[in-house]
């Protein structure tokens, strides 16, 4: 009999580290794990490694393999679409793109992409398109080896803004709509965006703005998300979304919602996974539910949690 090891999800954020195990039913999802802990300000690697081992314990969390992600905008996301090519030659060209891009030779990239669509059977002449995440293997590196020193082993590396849309995804898998929307976890220095249409494609990035006030954080952040969609809907046809979903840290803030809804001219809403029917936390992660802030700090690792489940779970 083969026994499957558990996968945790696992967000290490500049705030704090957010940690979750999941199980999948026809029902939804349940927590099974999870908890929120602070980082102090201006936290050297040694202080995060003994907040994930204090997290860890609190939560009594069953398993030290983990799905995480690197923060920072350190991966670089981003669509592409071929014509006339194999999927081998899709990936080849995936790599040369990506090369150019970062301006790093192959050998130092670290990578991977995602097919997410194809017209016709798997030939040449088919058109494809897609989304590809890089990023420096230094980088994956050092952050590797900072979470082998808080005891936890990375097996899987996602993308933030990757995993809130297949949260997204996920919790709408039985709802009839076609409907594109973004989902928008925003925290004090950086925002993941996931523009996500119902049959799976998504245009994604990180932004990092610093330390700004609401209101010119509301104003870079709509321009960015105005740039995704119209560079989503000219080159790949992706309807404009008509709604954005906020979560994170920042989610509260009725003024940066407000603003976003006035600039961006669509419905801003505060989006707190946990809060959905089709999510129910036991044991300890109770209180994750009873806690607002703890909530809608918890968006992007639920989504890291979800590749611990098995393919046909999710």
């Amino acid at each position: 009999m083969l026994v499957r090891e558990l996968i945790a999800g696992l967000d290490v954020g500049e705030e704090g580290v957010a940690a979750a195990c999941v199980t999948a039913s026809r029902d939804g999802l349940t927590v099974t794990h999870g908890g929120y802990e602070p980082v102090p300000e201006g936290a050297g690697e040694a202080e995060v490694a003994r907040v994930i081992r204090h997290l860890w314990r609190r939560g009594r969390m069953p398993s030290r393999l983990v799905c995480t992600a690197l923060g920072g905008g350190a991966v670089l996301l981003q669509n592409f679409r071929y014509e006339g090519l194999t999927e081998e030659q899709v990936r080849s060209a995936v790599r040369l793109e990506a090369e150019e891009a970062l301006q790093i030779p192959s050998s130092e990239l670290v990578l991977d992409c995602h097919i997410a669509g194809r017209n016709g059977g798997g030939h040449s002449g088919e058109g494809c398109e897609g989304i590809f995440a890089a990023a420096p293997r230094a980088a994956v590196d050092q952050y590797r080896r900072r979470l082998e020193l808080a005891g936890v082993v990375p097996v899987v590396l996602d993308a933030a803004p990757l995993a809130l849309a297949n949260l997204w995804l996920w919790l709408a898998r039985n709802r009839s709509t076609d409907e594109v929307v973004f989902v928008v976890d925003i925290g004090r220095r950086q925002a993941h965006i996931a523009q996500i249409s119902r049959e799976g494609r998504a245009a994604a990035r990180t932004v990092v703005f610093g330390a700004a006030d609401g209101e010119a954080i509301s104003d870079y952040l709509a321009e960015n998300i105005a740039s995704q969609q119209e560079y989503a809907e000219a080159r790949f046809g992706m309807p404009a979304a008509r709604r954005l979903l906020l979560t994170g840290v920042r989610s509260e803030d009725e003024r940066l919602r407000a603003g976003l809804a006035r600039e961006l001219a669509v419905a801003v809403e505060e989006w707190i996974p946990l809060g959905d029917p089709q999510i129910r936390c036991e044991g300890r992660a109770r209180a994750l539910v009873s806690d607002a802030g703890l909530a809608r700090r918890m968006s992007v690792c639920l989504g890291l949690a979800l590749r611990g489940l098995e393919d046909g779970d999710h």
